[in-house]
């Protein structure tokens, strides 16, 4: 099933719906746009597992990682996109009273291992915006 023709069946809360709609309430344009497409995902691999959004804990949470990387073949960049907001959704229900606490505290990064944290600094891409690979040699500063 695409990401675009992925529908979500009615089986949850009213408070999941209301946590839904507070958390996308505070975006706009592409970013709501792709946050909605990630909780309708969630919401129906939810619905599937005959569970209400709130009610998830880790371990579910867990297996619907596994879920993005196996069964829907998303690479794990993308899983680990879409769990983060996942995550975010979680922390806003917590902000909101809307659940006790979060699940997605201890919650592995993302599926498989694969780091979202910065790049070493020898890695190919780096973030300084320096085009080089390689690190520099350092130079001393002389004061004058």
């Amino acid at each position: 099933m695409s990401d675009i023709t992925a529908r979500t069946r009615t089986t949850h809360s009213p408070t999941a719906e209301l946590a839904r709609t507070g958390f996308l309430d505070r975006y706009t344009g592409g970013t709501r746009t792709l946050y909605e497409l990630d909780l309708r995902l969630f919401f129906a691999w939810c619905a599937e597992q005959q569970l209400d959004p709130l009610d998830a804990r880790r371990p579910h949470l867990e297996a619907f990682g596994r879920h993005l990387t196996i069964e829907r073949g998303n690479s794990a960049r993308s899983a680990c996109r879409r769990l983060q907001t996942i995550r975010s959704f979680y922390r806003l229900a917590v902000v909101d009273e809307l659940i006790d606490r979060d699940p997605t505290m201890l919650m592995r990064a993302c599926p498989g291992g694969t780091s979202t944290g910065p790049r070493s600094p020898t890695s190919p891409r780096r973030r300084s915006g320096s085009c080089s690979a390689r690190p520099r040699p350092c130079r001393r500063r002389t004061t004058r």
